[in-house]
């Protein structure tokens, strides 16, 4: 064990989470903290990641790691503003995730 703000836990992390994104399916990204895609049609894009949220719910049961739903959102962007009002519907271990239509990544803000 290593107290709590050691200057390896940052990097054993980054060691115990490096097979994540072996399994996800082909065009989705990643980026450490999030997942994302890009698809013409909206309702393939949500049925991929919600592939890849299955994939990512299967590799924490495996690992027994607790992903925090309340702090995971959706969000979904569009250049038509007619588009962009979609809510996608994705969960994660059973729950419904919510969605922000602003979320923050690495400080800054999506809109």
């Amino acid at each position: 064990m290593l107290p709590q703000g050691s200057v390896l836990s940052p990097v054993l992390f980054i060691c115990f989470i490096n097979d994540i994104t072996a399994e996800l399916p082909v065009g989705v990204i990643v980026s450490l903290f999030a997942l994302w895609t890009q698809h013409e049609d909206r309702d393939e894009a949500e049925v991929l990641m919600q592939k890849a949220l299955d994939v990512l719910q299967q590799w924490s049961d495996k690992w027994k790691l607790v992903i925090n739903t309340d702090k995971t959102e959706v969000a979904y962007f569009s250049n038509d503003s007619k588009k962009a009002q979609y809510k996608p519907s994705l969960e994660l271990h059973g729950v419904e995730l919510g969605f922000n239509p602003t979320p923050k990544f690495l400080g800054i803000t999506f809109d």
